[in-house]
């Protein structure tokens, strides 16, 4: 009879916790949707289009005009926008990010997003969302319209060009390197 008891107790026990972690990821889950504005607060990195190992210089993109210019050559950028040069020192992501990494994620307005600002989009046509660079921003006829380009990239993909706000999912405003691994896993990719 006292083993029942105890078994009964230890049941208890497990269920008691089970309840207690339940209820601490919810709050996690909560806090964390409420700092970053959106239930999109955190991504595993999947590609490797923001790496900056062994690629060529993603900061010539924005700092020399003639290699803006070719970049941007098919989008619909006001020419201000494809000779403008920026200064990637004050860029927010400096280093780049491999598969693997975990991207903190922030929602943010469209008149938030800046040149440099590395973003997530989710298009109707990609199966995952992409995460890249902003490359240029601008307004045509009073909407917002943005190139992106992943920085191991080196050029722009039909992806990246003229994207809409309303498909920004937010912008990553930190790096956790290899803590997104366990995500591919279990996802399969």
């Amino acid at each position: 009879m006292a083993g029942r008891k105890h078994e009964e107790s230890r049941a208890k026990e497990y269920l008691l916790l089970a309840l207690l972690g339940g209820a601490l990821l919810f709050a996690f889950y909560a806090a964390a949707t409420l700092a970053a504005g959106s239930t999109y607060f955190w991504t595993a990195v999947v590609s490797d289009s923001m790496s900056h190992a062994g690629n060529p210089d993603w900061r010539v993109y924005f700092e020399d005009a003639s290699v803006r210019r070719e970049a941007l050559r098919n989008s619909s950028a006001p020419i201000e926008e494809k000779t403008r040069t920026y200064d990637t020192s004050k860029f927010p992501i400096q280093g780049g990010f491999s598969r693997g990494d975990l991207l903190i994620v922030k929602h943010v307005s469209a008149t938030e997003i800046s040149v440099g600002d590395v973003i997530i989009v989710s298009r109707r046509f990609n199966r995952i969302p992409v995460v890249h660079r902003v490359l240029a921003i601008w307004e045509d006829k009073g909407e917002i319209r943005i190139v992106t380009k992943g920085d191991h990239n080196t050029t722009t993909i039909s992806s990246d060009l003229d994207i809409h706000p309303s498909e920004v999912i937010g912008k990553v405003v930190f790096v956790v390197p290899k803590l997104g691994w366990p995500s591919i896993l279990i996802r399969g990719e």
